[in-house]
């Protein structure tokens, strides 16, 4: 069984660079006054680096034990504070309006409709009004959409990937993300697509910076 644990274990720090889309959203943060911010999915810990090193009270959770290790002795190596826990993302252990922003990366499309719907409530319930909510997932256009054993509409397992092949994938169009994302007002929603060296096939997705709507 090929699962998050067992592929961080095996290859260590598997993300690295800082993504534009947390960027940004670490400016317009900045630009506002937040300070409390979710990575959701942490893996090994980029982005908690990156909020850490600029100031951010920042949280992570994952669901892998070997990730947030790593995650854990790379601040202590640079002399940083985040609060780690181990989590599934659909059950979030914070209370109600508790970050100003939630970031989440490459993370939620791997799971059937059910329980990302779960997963985007979840993060509804833990964001301020007005919180932004900034996160990556895979589009129908995806070069590996399709591959594999489809589980339910759209979402596969068993796709080949040395690291994740036996995970699930949901690969979203414009129209059901945006279906999704209703109590959330959509600031920007960007359908990228480029090149995956590692998988030798063409990369699509969506990008996304919303707010949570609402007192």
């Amino acid at each position: 069984m090929r699962d998050w644990d067992s592929a961080y274990k095996r290859k260590g720090e598997i993300q690295s660079d800082v993504l534009a889309l947390v960027e940004e959203t670490a400016s317009k943060l900045l630009e506002e006054g937040g300070k409390r911010v979710l990575d959701l999915g942490c893996g090994t810990g980029r982005h908690i680096i990156f909020l850490a090193s600029e100031g951010f009270d920042v949280y992570g959770t994952d669901i892998s034990n070997n990730a947030l290790s790593i995650t854990k002795k790379k601040l202590e190596e640079r002399g940083l504070d985040a609060k780690l826990s181990k989590g599934d993302m659909s059950t979030l252990g914070f209370e109600k309006g508790f970050f100003d922003a939630v970031i989440s990366t490459y993370v939620i499309h791997h799971a059937k409709l059910e329980v990302i719907r779960k997963v985007i409530s979840e993060v509804a319930r833990v964001l301020k009004a007005g919180g932004l909510f900034s996160f990556i997932v895979l589009s129908d256009e995806d070069g590996w959409f399709g591959r594999g054993k489809e589980i339910e509409p759209k979402t596969f397992v068993n796709n080949g990937d040395p690291t994740e092949g036996d995970i699930p994938h949901h690969y979203f169009s414009e129209s059901e993300l945006r279906e999704e994302l209703k109590s959330f007002e959509i600031l920007e929603l960007f359908h990228t697509h480029s090149y995956s060296t590692r998988r030798k096939v063409k990369l699509a997705q969506f990008e996304v910076i919303c707010i949570k709507k609402g007192p």
